[in-house]
């Protein structure tokens, strides 16, 4: 697996949490991403957190050891999540397909979704 696919797996987790749980805010721990919290994927991550934070994309009220406190989307962040794209599903929000990509765990589809959400951000 690729940095890239490691980085769209973990932002699809990040905003599959944050958004079912919008908007209340929610520390986020490395040990509650398993897959992550090894010397070799660590890194992703942190990474991938202080990426979404510095884009806008969600808001961190602290950086601590081993993660991160009162992280919320944007109202940007929840706007694109919220939204229901024709190039998704007419049917379901980005949030919602979120989770159906990570429960079929097909790469191409988190991709996709990881895709369309900086597409629609960036517009």
């Amino acid at each position: 697996m690729t940095s890239m696919d490691k980085f769209n797996k973990c932002a699809a987790e990040i905003f599959g949490l944050l958004y079912e749980r919008f908007p209340i805010r929610t520390d986020i721990e490395i040990q509650s991403f398993p897959e992550y919290d090894d010397l070799e994927n660590r890194e992703i991550f942190f990474s991938t957190v202080d990426f979404l934070d510095s884009e806008g994309f969600i808001k961190c009220n602290d950086k601590v050891y081993g993660g991160y406190m009162g992280v919320v989307l944007t109202a940007k962040g929840f706007m694109v999540l919220n939204s229901t794209p024709k190039a998704i599903n007419e049917k379901s929000t980005l949030g919602d397909e979120i989770k159906n990509v990570l429960k079929s765990g097909k790469d191409e589809g988190i991709k996709s979704v990881i895709r369309e959400i900086v597409r629609l951000f960036v517009a």
